[in-house]
């Protein structure tokens, strides 16, 4: 039997959507989190995913920060924590990676997009100057 949603369960449905997801987006750590995971490529890891020390290296983030908006990027089903097989769970070798949703919240923001656009700006401009 097929359901049938009303106004205000639609209304319920993107308020929960907002507060889960959008809300842990919109700060400036975790949606500079989920571009890092978005675009990052290793040789050692599958695409979109990144070792917890590294991606705290690269945004020059304190440990416990990083866990802080990291749990509340996973919490919205964001990012998941994925453990190397055969590796203990420490901060060295828990690999996070960007989930479906996670790209399907960047792209529909467009974010890509304008990183890019924002790159290609910036290039042009030191191209300029030389």
């Amino acid at each position: 039997m097929r359901k049938v949603y009303t106004e205000e369960t639609y209304k319920e449905k993107i308020h929960q959507l907002w507060e889960e997801v959008f809300w842990a987006a919109s700060h400036p750590t975790r949606l500079h989190i989920l571009t890092v995971l978005y675009g990052f490529h290793s040789e050692s890891l599958p695409q979109n995913s990144i070792y917890f020390t590294d991606l705290r290296d690269k945004l020059g983030l304190e440990n416990s920060e990083m866990v802080y908006h990291l749990k509340l990027l996973q919490k919205a089903g964001l990012v998941e924590n994925v453990y190397p097989a055969g590796e203990r769970n420490t901060n060295r070798s828990s690999v996070y990676e960007i989930t479906p949703k996670g790209i399907e919240i960047l792209e529909s923001l467009r974010i890509p997009e304008m990183l890019q656009h924002a790159l290609q700006e910036k290039t042009s401009n030191d191209e300029t100057l030389d």
